[in-house]
């Protein structure tokens, strides 16, 4: 794995999603910390929100991931999983597993029209 290009983005800081238009880029939030409530209606409860730019979709894996969410704190140790969201899809219905390269070529098609995705993780017990 190469050098990264993303960049986190301070809170409440906009990103200038021009830039994003015609790359293969795509920013996303990032929410930790926190866990789902139950369905129907569910949310992510407890957890903190963090933005990540300029995200290269032709570069990205799990791996690339684990590097993102380790500089939010996470251990090397921790056992995470980490999901995503349909974009204009509800908790309920739009949450998808990312946990191997299958499912980033799944996210990849999303990312084209759609240029934030909302990632999500939770600790395993």
């Amino acid at each position: 794995m190469g050098p990264t290009l993303w960049s986190m983005r301070p809170r409440n800081s906009p990103t200038d999603v021009d830039k994003l238009r015609f790359a293969p880029y795509f920013h996303n939030a990032c929410f930790t910390w926190g866990m789902f409530s139950k369905s129907p209606g569910r949310r992510y409860v407890l957890g903190k929100v963090n933005y990540v730019d300029f995200i290269d979709i032709d570069k990205f894996s799990v791996h690339e991931l684990d590097v993102i969410f380790e500089e939010l704190g996470y251990g090397r140790q921790d056992c995470i999983y980490y999901q995503y969201c349909i974009p204009g899809i509800d908790l309920d219905y739009g949450l998808l597993p990312l946990g191997n390269d299958q499912d980033v070529i799944r996210l990849s098609t999303y990312v084209g029209k759609n240029k934030e995705i909302r990632f999500y993780s939770e600790h395993g017990l």
